[in-house]
């Protein structure tokens, strides 16, 4: 009688724990990098944590090992970085592009793979990918401070 009870309540918490992924451009020391460790941190608690980041850089910040972390190595990313007058080219943004349906074709992989029930994305093409990859899960996109505008005196 115990176990059945104690058997039901298992299932119905496991059941209850959701599958949330996090997609992130890359993985500086800015605000957002530390607004998504806090945030998986905290949620890994109760509920199964995916993070996905895309470009070269290491984790700046502590997170949790119940976390599930998958680093996708950008391919163009690095040169970007590097040199300004290559986003001017014409087969820097073609090639840019084709890694954009890169990782657009995996994100929609892995949120069939997990299973995924919500995803979070932060800044541009975080959010470009989490949209454009679709599925059934709900998606949150956070956008990061707009630019500001200047004061025209007229």
């Amino acid at each position: 009688m115990v176990n059945d009870m104690f058997d039901k309540q298992l299932s119905t918490r496991a059941k209850s724990r959701k599958r949330i992924m996090f997609i992130k451009e890359s993985f500086n020391g800015g605000g957002a990098a530390r607004v998504i460790c806090r945030l998986m941190n905290r949620l890994c608690r109760e509920h199964q944590v995916y993070f996905v980041f895309f470009g070269v850089n290491a984790a700046p910040y502590y997170i949790d090992p119940a976390v599930c972390v998958i680093h996708v190595k950008s391919r163009n990313y690095e040169k970007a970085e590097k040199n300004s007058a290559l986003k001017k080219d014409v087969f820097w943004r073609l090639k840019n592009y084709i890694d954009f349906l890169r990782k657009r074709k995996l994100i929609k992989r892995l949120k069939n793979q997990y299973q995924i029930d919500t995803t979070v994305s932060f800044l541009t093409l975080g959010n470009m990918v989490n949209i454009f990859a679709g599925g059934r899960d709900r998606k949150i996109v956070a956008v990061g401070r707009l630019a500001k505008q200047k004061n025209h005196k007229s």
